[in-house]
């Protein structure tokens, strides 16, 4: 049943998601069929979490269910580098003592230690993460989603179990069973919450983890979202002083979408403004006084890019989109006038818009999963500033007279290394994240799992080579990333930052220079990939077929120049 809405969810995003199920514990499924993450539920040995006393298992009975665990994910990493989806254990509503059973070590402490232990355990192993089941739960209201109210302990299943059970099991008691009305009225006519929500948890934790429609800007508009009003008319963000309320009050509502998008800007997205204003004015009343919270407050500095005018707002949001380059879907429109909502879905259909509740803008913006990266890299964080000074570099080149000049002016230094140590987590991250979000220098669009990339450095016959970058504007990090199967070139990726700066001739030079024998690589061509359709032309190499390249000999090369 779970998976039936599990599909039905992943439908409703317009995503083709493909099920096969088993029980938690038969890896064979995981060897014999192909795909692309692994989901597992609650394993028996939830049991002994719910039952067991301390002195039975060295005083922490979580230790039965990790040990587990750990079982099954050593067993699965033995068939499948695939990401694998660890289910947390529900927190239970009842206390079997009550009152009286509190302390580290109650029936509910139990669960919550095995929950973190869970999420311990995922850090052993590369690919693995717990799924926040008691959070998703308490969200939905877990009274009505766990039955621990109604039936055993160590069930930890739907109230709308009861309501589901099939004709034999009544005829089972004696056809004798109570009115179910009561039961149907607490769980709001609807027996299959439980499934629906967990359904939704599952297919949020798959879409940050697969990277499915990952957004990587959010525009927003001013008045009416950041402050109340328009900031033209009311001289101030806000009329707030501590004398008139708690900063946590109804001004505490625009706070909290400031905070909110801050948090964004954190996790790496790039924020943009557009208001219909006269710019000048904006900027002069857009300050704070001192017994304000700054640190939950939006600048303009904040924001990489703006377009603050008395254009129309559809044209200076294409404006935004083509000036950083990014697909449409990609971005994020936040505005509160519904006819300018509609506006924008009319002329850019393909971006995603927010704003028809302020009240629940701010929880939208931190758990939509579209807009939450798997992990924080360096690069991630400074996203902004990285953004920024290549928008600085774009008004550069067009001030100097030459690309020679422009390039020169720049001090650029490139740096490139063969990765050799699977420990790396922050490189391999990053690493990741580039052949996931990289769409415009890309050369196949593969794309490496962290587990991959560990199993790819322990193979002699692969190698990634990484290309680091900085100027006399940024240091830019790690941008540009290949990765050598035998002979070769599986996948070859650039960030779009650096587009132009020549990084891909030095990590393509150093991959060359370290080659034995001639590289086979290929171009897939798509929509997006314009930019890397010449590489390997423009870099000595044989077109062979159509899209598949073959480098020239380099010994050969030296005895023709000898």
């Amino acid at each position: 049943m779970e998976t039936d809405f599990l599909r039905q969810e992943a439908a409703a995003r317009g995503i083709d998601l493909r099920i096969a199920a088993s029980f938690p514990t038969d890896t064979a499924l995981a060897q014999d069929r192909p795909h692309d993450a692994i989901i597992i539920g609650a394993l028996q040995a939830r049991h002994t979490v719910a039952l067991g006393e301390p002195r039975h298992h060295n005083n922490d009975p979580s230790l039965v269910y990790t040990d587990a665990a750990r079982r099954l994910m050593t067993h699965l990493r033995a068939v499948s580098t695939a990401p694998i989806l660890l289910d947390a254990l529900p927190e239970p509503t009842l206390q079997p003592l009550g009152f009286a059973d509190r302390g580290p070590h109650s029936h509910r402490n139990r669960f919550r230690y095995t929950n973190l232990q869970l999420e311990c355990l995922a850090e052993e192993f590369p690919d693995v993460y717990v799924i926040d089941v008691p959070g998703t739960l308490a969200l939905a209201g877990v009274g009505t989603l766990l039955d621990d109210g109604l039936t055993s302990f160590t069930h930890f299943g739907s109230p709308g179990w009861m309501l589901q059970r099939p004709e034999p099991e009544r005829l089972a008691v004696h056809n004798l069973f109570p009115d179910p009305q009561p039961l149907a009225d607490t769980l709001g006519g609807n027996p299959y919450g439980r499934e629906t929500v967990m359904s939704r948890a599952h297919m949020d934790t798959l879409t940050v983890v697969l990277g499915l429609d990952r957004k990587k800007c959010v525009i927003v508009d001013l008045d009416g979202v950041l402050w109340p009003g328009v900031l033209a008319e009311t001289g101030a963000p806000f009329a707030w002083s501590p004398e008139v309320s708690s900063p946590h009050s109804y001004v505490g509502l625009y706070f909290g979408v400031h905070e909110a998008l801050l948090a964004l800007k954190q996790r790496g997205l790039l924020l943009a403004c557009v208001s219909k204003n006269d710019e000048s004015t904006i900027r002069q009343l857009w300050r704070y006084p001192p017994h304000y919270p700054h640190h939950r407050l939006l600048t303009p500095d904040s924001f990489v890019t703006h377009r603050i005018n008395w254009q129309d707002k559809a044209l200076n949001i294409r404006s935004i989109m083509d000036e950083l380059g990014f697909a449409d879907d990609t971005f994020v429109f936040i505005d509160d006038s519904a006819r300018e909502r509609e506006r924008i879905r009319q002329s850019l259909p393909d971006i995603a818009i927010l704003g028809d509740d302020l009240f629940s803008l701010r929880r939208t913006l931190l758990t939509d999963p579209r807009l939450q990266p798997l992990r924080i890299t360096p690069e991630t964080a400074a996203r902004t500033e990285l953004v920024r000074a290549q928008l600085e570099r774009s008004r550069l080149r067009a001030e100097l007279p030459d690309e020679a000049s422009f390039l020169a002016s720049l001090a650029i230094i490139r740096t490139v290394e063969q990765l050799t140590d699977p420990t790396d987590a922050t490189t391999l991250e990053r690493v990741r994240e580039l052949f996931e979000r990289t769409t415009q220098y890309n050369t196949t669009g593969i794309k490496f799992s962290t587990a991959e990339l560990r199993a790819l450095l322990a193979t002699p016959e692969s190698r990634l080579y990484v290309l680091r970058m900085r100027d006399r504007l940024t240091d830019h990090g790690l941008v540009g990333v290949a990765a050598i199967v035998n002979s070769e070139i599986v996948n070859f990726v650039l960030s779009c930052r650096v587009i132009g700066l020549h990084g891909e001739s030095a990590l393509l030079d150093r991959i060359l220079q370290d080659a034995s024998i001639p590289l086979h690589a290929r171009i897939v061509p798509t929509n997006r990939n314009l930019p890397v359709r010449n590489l390997y032309r423009d870099h000595g190499f044989t077109e062979q077929a159509p899209g598949t390249w073959l480098s020239r000999d380099r010994r050969k090369m030296g005895q023709e120049r000898g």
